[in-house]
């Protein structure tokens, strides 16, 4: 609302979440009415491009106009054709607004027959390598540090591919944890995500790393919590028992140093004579 009131440029992108949420009322719904879908691209045979920005619109169109039988049917198809032949940059992205859009046309089932690619999918964006100790989902394959056999080796986890990772486990959940995908990897990244230090208060990576957290515990297919050992909590908190090793040195160095007595007098100057 004080977007609105500002006259603020809203992006589709950032309106479809708060759409998909149900917090849109009917006079949100009519400021983004596009006639020239509503007249004409709503009847075409091509494939749908920018899913994402299409699966907004085609909720909008639902909520005022509607889709007869044979619109539902062609959008659905318009979309699955809209999918890359093969696994590329923002893929997973791809998938859930058709997934999205299958959902407001009220076609769900649909959705059954993307597992193969959906999988696929899932492990050409895995940063894990076999015996990885924390691993995510990257936005694209490309987006992956490999090795010299295409095995990757990503060293750069941080929370730039939670967004990512966020719609991968969207897809676990649906579509199942494909063969290669180590759960107990992924929940070390997001507990890593979701660390915080001191009394800061946690940024939305935080609290969007701790959410897919515990969405990913959620899983069917989740192992179970293991009893942490010494090593790895001495691993997960490195950084503050390096900062709590660096006082104490400082302290030590403090204590130890050499000190004038309090009760020393300073010299007096002597006194000229004139």
């Amino acid at each position: 609302d004080r977007a609105y009131d500002r006259g603020a440029e809203l992006s589709i992108l950032s309106l479809a979440p708060l759409e998909r949420f149900g917090w849109f009322r009917d006079v949100d719904y009519a400021a983004f009415r596009d006639d020239y879908f509503e007249t004409q691209d709503v009847h075409r045979d091509k494939p749908l491009h920018f899913l994402d920005q299409a699966a907004f619109r085609i909720a909008v169109h639902d909520r005022l106009v509607g889709f007869d039988d044979e619109e539902r049917s062609r959008t659905a198809q318009r979309a699955l054709a809209g999918l890359p032949g093969e696994p590329k940059f923002e893929v997973l992205r791809d998938i859930v607004a058709v997934l999205d859009i299958f959902e407001t046309l009220g076609l769900d089932e649909l959705g059954d027959e993307l597992r193969p690619f959906v999988h696929r999918a899932l492990l050409a964006v895995w940063t894990g390598r076999p015996g990885a100790r924390s691993a995510c989902f990257a936005p694209g394959p490309d987006s992956i540090d490999r090795d010299e056999n295409g095995v990757p080796n990503e060293k750069r986890l941080t929370f730039v591919w939670l967004d990512s990772t966020d719609m991968a486990i969207r897809l676990l959940a649906r579509f199942g944890v494909p063969d290669g995908v180590d759960l107990r990897a992924l929940d070390r990244y997001l507990a890593e995500m979701s660390q915080r230090y001191g009394m800061s208060n946690p940024r939305g990576d935080h609290v969007l790393a701790a959410a897919a957290r515990s969405r990913v515990h959620a899983l069917p297919e989740w192992p179970g919590d293991t009893p942490v050992s010494v090593g790895g909590l001495i691993l997960d908190y490195r950084l503050v028992i390096g900062a709590l090793l660096t006082v104490a040195l400082c302290l030590l160095v403090t204590s130890r140093a050499p000190r004038e007595l309090a009760a020393a007098k300073p010299r007096e100057k002597p006194s000229s004579v004139g």
